[in-house]
């Protein structure tokens, strides 16, 4: 409960950005079960992929506000990932609830109020989707980048985690496997 109070007042406070978790971790008090038992979880469910020292140079703003954004939607769904039917159960989801989905759009954000929500031009601007909500399925960076000038002051964490960009090439050619890993 004291570490949620805590990356609660820290989300409220918008301080955070010189300090990594890491760094608040150690200078707090908190022991080596809480890192791995709990903290570990936590940082896996947000950014998983990454090694312990990735986890812990993480700025304590951008993790303050994943844990209170977690926390103020504890009830969401988990849906188990496996691939296509993790993909369509998730389609089905949204759908459901009158999300539009659109992939490859080439979307520009072009106005965001409060009261008149979002306008955003897609397909080089040759179409205008208005809508009340916006969600980014994106790394932050890349979030970042598309919100711009009309980002908050709570989003500009955003700016601040890097993500790195991952290939991975799945092939059966056996002639460029070696021959320890055929079988």
């Amino acid at each position: 409960v004291r570490f949620f109070n805590e990356m609660r007042s820290i989300y409220k406070s918008g301080r955070g950005a010189e300090e990594t978790i890491g760094e608040y971790i150690d200078s707090h008090g908190y022991d080596e079960n809480f890192l791995f038992l709990f903290f570990m979880g936590k940082a896996i469910h947000f950014f998983a992929g990454l090694s312990v020292q990735e986890y812990l140079s993480i700025p304590l703003n951008l993790f303050a506000w994943f844990m209170v954004a977690d926390m103020l939607d504890a009830n969401s769904d988990v849906l188990r990932m496996r691939n296509e039917e993790y993909t369509e159960a998730l389609r089905e989801k949204l759908e459901h609830h009158g999300v539009q989905i659109i992939c490859n759009a080439d979307a520009r954000l072009v106005s965001r109020d409060p009261k008149h929500g979002v306008t955003i031009s897609v397909r080089n601007n040759s179409e205008s989707i208005i809508a009340d909500k916006m969600v980014l399925a994106t790394q932050p960076s890349a979030a970042a980048k598309f919100l711009g000038k009309h980002m908050t002051s709570s989003e500009s964490v955003l700016k601040e985690f890097e993500c790195r960009l991952e290939h991975v090439i799945l092939h059966k050619d056996y002639k460029w496997v070696e021959n320890e890993s055929k079988s």
